[in-house]
């Protein structure tokens, strides 16, 4: 078995904004959901297995129950283990910003889909979400460097889609401006647990002029390129483009999540990948609850989807978490 390098847990399926492209805020937690005290289990199970993992906090909003998030967050670094997460940050107080620095994870990307607020606005369902996260931004930046010996890593995350592809230069530099180490991209996908058969955002947010969203692409990979604060990669861009060609495309066999990730479910499942119950009848290869984690990557299950996801071709979109290193390089 190769060593997993990240787990990724999520904490909750909870939301304070109420995200187009995503209905996990229509979501409420389970009361049968892990417990922090088992999830404190799994991070001491993980890091015997990989000391050097990374632990990914993901949620719907990770921050939305701040007790958990930072007690979680705090005893993954009493384990000597870096974590990241990615927030909307929306309404944080100063003590939340505070305990952030001192208290959370070492990577923390926030959601800014625009410079443009009517355009964040609309994306993310309210319209003060882009004056309260960028007030957020700010003020993360600023108690960052006012920290001594800090760790902490800020990044901006957009998600490209037909109403602001064509602003990304700008957008691009807005987000310099705010004194980050970088921008990231992702590209629209399907609503995430979606509420309805139809997909309505998405078939009207999607590009309408394909040739002209590839073109405004290579433009911006070709202008950033040799520049460290976009972290965009040529096969990033190659896969972006196959992408918006047909958003069903069997691409190459890329897929490496079965080998470096290990996905903790509310309730104690373990999967392979976000999608990966799609390619395994609906079932999870097991339950932290039932079994232990090492024993869970080695059993019949795992090895029998790992043979699966080897040779897997779909268009996940997940490009952070699947691709293999080989070939973001």
């Amino acid at each position: 078995m190769r060593v997993p390098r990240y787990l990724y847990i999520t904490i909750t399926r909870e939301c304070n904004l109420r995200c187009q492209m995503c209905h996990f805020w229509t979501y409420r937690d389970p009361e049968d959901k892990l417990t922090v005290k088992e999830i404190k289990e799994v991070i001491d199970q993980f890091s015997n297995i990989n000391p050097q993992g990374i632990i990914i906090i993901s949620g719907a909003e990770p921050t939305i129950h701040q007790n958990n998030f930072f007690e979680i967050c705090k005893y993954i670094r009493s384990k000597g283990l870096k974590s990241a997460c990615v927030t909307n940050g929306y309404d944080f107080t100063d003590e939340t910003i505070k305990r952030l620095i001192e208290e959370g994870p070492t990577y923390i990307t926030l959601s800014l889909d625009s410079h443009i607020p009517e355009i964040h606005n609309r994306l993310r369902g309210k319209n003060d979400a882009f004056d309260k996260t960028l007030d957020s931004i700010k003020r993360l930046v600023s108690l960052n460097k006012q920290t001594k010996n800090s760790q902490t890593e800020i990044t901006v995350i957009s998600i490209i889609f037909d109403e602001n592809i064509a602003y990304l230069p700008e957008y691009i530099e807005f987000v310099r401006s705010l004194d980050v180490i970088g921008v990231l991209f992702q590209i629209i996908n399907p609503t995430f647990a979606k509420v309805s058969k139809e997909d309505k955002f998405f078939s009207e947010h999607f590009f309408k002029n394909k040739s002209e969203a590839i073109s405004i692409l290579e433009s911006v990979y070709n202008k950033y390129k040799e520049d460290p604060f976009v972290l965009l990669k040529r096969s990033d861009i190659e896969w972006f483009k196959n992408y918006i060609n047909n958003p069903d495309f069997i691409g190459e066999s890329v897929c490496d999540s079965h080998n470096k990730n290990i996905f903790l479910e509310l309730c104690g499942d373990i999967v392979l990948c976000a999608h990966m119950r799609n390619l395994n009848n609906g079932l999870a290869i097991g339950n932290v609850r039932q079994d232990k984690l090492i024993n869970i990557l080695n059993s019949e299950a795992a090895k029998k989807i790992k043979a699966i996801m080897e040779k897997c071709h779909r268009n996940c979109g997940l490009l952070a978490c699947h691709k293999r290193e080989e070939q973001t390089n």
